[in-house]
């Protein structure tokens, strides 16, 4: 082999060299972007090099409003972890409802929907919506006053009943399918409907496990559950119709996240545990 073959050969194994090399590196690296103008590129974000996020902040504890007025909770964290990691900001569009996300992504406004939304909660990618990778299962509680008369599931389906529950949710259609001669009141926040069962303008409130147990073991310990729901629904993030790749990096990201362990502390620290 002449010195010419040698060197063309040793300069084309370099190239292929650097090239796996590349690719490891990316692999390796997950789904960061290496630029705020690839990042743009790959996801058409509202705004560039910025996750803009519709959220009501009315589902403590994975998204609300300290008494500072500040956001806080669980999924408040973590997508600002999962924005980091992909090299991104993170701006909120706040006090969206979840009625009004699937509105909000078509109309370019928000690149995700982030509100404790279970699957359920969406439309599907004929309503220009598409799901994420569920990452968490949810049950769900139906919360009384410690003093009620009515202790069985079967006493609230009556028409006297009141039943407060987030406008258009999962709750709300368990409530009329379980319970369908009971009357239902719309509320924005879990905290309108608790305070109304406190002060007896409902008879009961329907919420997801995670937020019953929060604001039961604090502010409102006078309630308690009447009747649980184990594995009534799946959270998930949802995104515009056209956003897989953004989706599916977030969702590699979270994959991530919960094989280092995050995911685990993160619980821990909203819900004083581990998850199941």
């Amino acid at each position: 082999m002449s010195t010419r073959t040698s060197q063309r050969t040793f300069r084309n194994l370099i190239v292929i060299g650097v090239a796996v090399a590349l690719m490891c590196g990316a692999a390796i690296a997950g789904c960061k972007p290496r630029s705020m103008r690839e990042a743009q590129t790959a996801y058409g974000l509202v705004n560039p090099g910025t996750l803009t996020v519709a959220c009501d902040f009315a589902s403590p504890p994975m998204n609300f409003y300290d008494n500072s007025g500040a956001p806080r909770g669980f999924e408040y964290e973590l997508l600002q972890t999962v924005a980091d990691r992909l090299g991104l900001k993170v701006k909120y569009i706040e006090d969206t409802s979840v009625k009004d996300i699937p509105a909000a992504l078509n109309e370019h406004k928000a690149d995700m929907g982030a509100s404790a939304i279970v699957v359920s909660d969406v439309g599907t990618v004929s309503d220009g919506v598409i799901i994420g990778r569920p990452y968490m299962a949810v049950g769900r509680d139906l919360i009384i006053a410690r003093d009620a008369e009515r202790t069985d599931l079967d006493d609230y389906n009556d028409p006297s009943v009141t039943i407060a529950v987030d406008a258009e949710s999962a709750s709300e259609n368990w409530v009329r399918n379980r319970l369908p001669k009971a009357q239902i009141a719309q509320v924005k926040t879990a905290d309108e409907g608790l305070v109304g069962v406190t002060e007896g303008t409902y008879s009961a409130a329907v919420y997801d496990d995670v937020t019953a147990s929060y604001l039961l073991s604090g502010t409102y310990s006078n309630l308690m559950v009447a009747n649980h729901v184990h594995n009534a629904g799946q959270y998930c993030f949802v995104y515009p119709e056209g956003s897989a790749t953004l989706r599916d990096d977030i969702d590699q990201v979270m994959q991530d996240l919960e094989s280092e362990g995050y995911i685990d502390s993160l619980e821990t620290k909203w819900f004083g545990s581990v998850l199941d």
